[in-house]
């Protein structure tokens, strides 16, 4: 199977989704789990902004047919993000609503919107 990355979205030769949803949050994770430490709520809650989400909106109204899985994967990203701004286990949509941030599926369609 070939592929190719075109502006940071991975392409498959069959037009599936999996390669370029599983690196969204690689690159991100090690620099925000080393500034972890060392900033306060409102900086960490910018960094994964800039960092995790940024790459969670791009691109996504090209995958607006998402399979169900590769969604929850998203979600479970937004989720880390959310990890890393609070400092502790994240797994309640509601902590992602208090940081005024929207869920995977939402964020996708608000997009779709805009």
């Amino acid at each position: 199977m070939s592929e190719t990355k075109l502006l940071g979205v991975k392409l498959q030769e069959i037009l599936k989704w999996n390669d370029h949803v599983k690196d969204i949050p690689n690159a991100s994770y090690r620099v925000l789990r080393t500034l972890r430490y060392f900033t306060d709520l409102h900086l960490r809650k910018r960094l994964a902004e800039s960092l995790l989400l940024s790459r969670l909106d791009y691109c996504d109204s090209d995958y607006s047919t998402l399979p169900g899985y590769l969604l929850k994967r998203l979600q479970k990203t937004e989720f880390a993000a959310a990890n890393f701004v609070y400092g502790r286990y994240v797994n309640d949509i509601g902590d992602i609503l208090k940081l005024n941030w929207l869920p995977v599926e939402e964020r996708r369609d608000f997009n779709l919107l805009n």
